[in-house]
């Protein structure tokens, strides 16, 4: 017993330390101390991916097909993936706005209905050339990944030759000026007008084909000169002028009509 006894005072001693002094004991937590030390911890982890957290914008479809003059809107859904923790507010731009429109251009998501979608209707904006195109909608807002949706637009004009004034009456001996283009924007192709008179010998045309350069202003117009010709009867007459241009655009009749004066 005497050789048990100093080990288990010395266990003791080296464990509790003496009162109100500053041995070991001083430097262990109690167990509150633990337990508020492990909740902290656990609030720090858990709080952690949320101030991380990146929202991201989900737009559906990806891609949409519009056609240009058409009043039918392509509809495009917007929403949030993730719920963000104030309000979100998202742009909504085109990359070429001259292509297309869209309406609305912002929404505002709210922790409460960010997977909710929202509709956004684009149309196609009409021009003057025969080219389809195409641009993207841009759905954007600060911090958050953005949305990308391709738009292609279908370009539906029908190109013809424009001509001006659409008819004539002349005397014989007396001329008129018409202007000739064309009614669309040429992207890259140069177009050949050729102007001819339904009857030889009564009419001159002068020039008797212009041409129109894809470098020329946009719907600009080139002056052709007709003259009714003097001739031996005395009978009035009803011609036409026929201009026409290779490819698919549809021949343009002038009609002009020839007071004889004899």
């Amino acid at each position: 017993m005497r050789l048990w006894w100093p080990s288990v005072a010395l266990l003791v001693s080296a464990c509790s330390g003496p009162p109100g002094g500053s041995g070991h004991d001083a430097a262990m937590p109690d167990a509150a101390s633990a337990d508020a030390a492990l909740a902290d911890a656990a609030s720090t982890d858990r709080a952690a991916p949320d101030a991380a957290l990146q929202i991201t914008i989900i737009a559906t479809p990806p891609s949409l097909t519009l056609t240009e003059g058409s009043v039918t809107p392509g509809l495009v859904m917007i929403r949030l993936r993730d719920q963000p923790g104030s309000d979100v507010v998202v742009d909504l731009t085109l990359a070429d706005p001259t292509q297309a429109s869209v309406a609305p251009t912002q929404l505002r998501f709210t922790p409460s209905d960010f997977a909710a979608a929202q509709a956004v209707s684009l149309l196609a904006i009409q021009d003057r050339n025969l080219v389809s195109s195409s641009t993207t909608l841009t759905a954007s807002a600060p911090g958050a990944a953005p949305a990308t949706v391709t738009l292609q637009i279908n370009d539906q004009d029908d190109g013809v030759i424009a001509v001006s004034p659409t008819a004539l009456a002349l005397d014989e001996g007396s001329s008129a000026n018409l202007q000739v283009g064309l009614s669309f924007e040429t992207a890259s192709t140069d177009f050949t007008i050729t102007l001819a008179p339904s009857l030889a010998g009564k009419l001159t045309v002068t020039p008797s084909s212009v041409t129109i350069l894809h470098t020329d202003p946009p719907l600009s117009r080139q002056t052709v000169v007709v003259t009714a010709l003097d001739d031996a009867d005395l009978v009035d007459d009803a011609l036409t002028l026929t201009l026409s241009s290779p490819g698919n655009l549809p021949s343009v009749t002038v009609p002009i009509a020839v007071t004889d004066d004899d």
